[in-house]
């Protein structure tokens, strides 16, 4: 939801500084607070982990659907390698399954980068809300 409504959240905060045409920078505190949880959060369980970067970095001022994604993609593997490493010097890694999601994560990886390169952003940002929607929808209802 979150995701959805931050471009327009982004805009008409934009509109309403003193500069609202000059590119400017996210400040790194504020964001950094908020996407270090995050990382924490995608490097245990990982789950939407990618739809809460993208809102958070939206809601900063990012909103080119390709910057959005390589950041987010940036993020959450700076997270997940970091989980990696802790894993591997833990022993708790089964490697035949490992190596079989690795093949497969990165051939939908680079899959997905094609398609989302190709694409117009707005129906890009439209699939990954619906995407959400519909996912968090089925996870609410196998609870119920």
């Amino acid at each position: 939801m979150i995701f959805g409504i931050s471009g327009p959240v982004s805009r008409w905060l934009r509109r309403r500084s003193d500069t609202p045409h000059e590119p400017r920078s996210p400040a790194i505190l504020p964001l950094f607070l908020l996407i270090f949880p995050v990382c924490f959060y995608i490097g245990y369980f990982g789950a939407g982990g990618g739809f809460l970067l993208m809102s958070v970095l939206a809601v900063f001022g990012v909103d080119d659907m390709r910057q959005l994604n390589s950041l987010k993609v940036l993020t959450a593997c700076t997270s997940n390698l970091s989980a990696v490493v802790t894993f591997i010097f833990g022993g708790a890694i089964v490697w035949h399954y490992c190596i079989v999601s690795m093949v497969f994560a990165a051939a939908g990886g680079w899959v997905g980068a094609q398609y989302a390169r190709r694409m117009n952003p707005n129906v890009l940002r439209a699939i990954v809300v619906i995407t959400g929607c519909v996912v968090a929808a089925y996870f609410f209802w196998r609870e119920a």
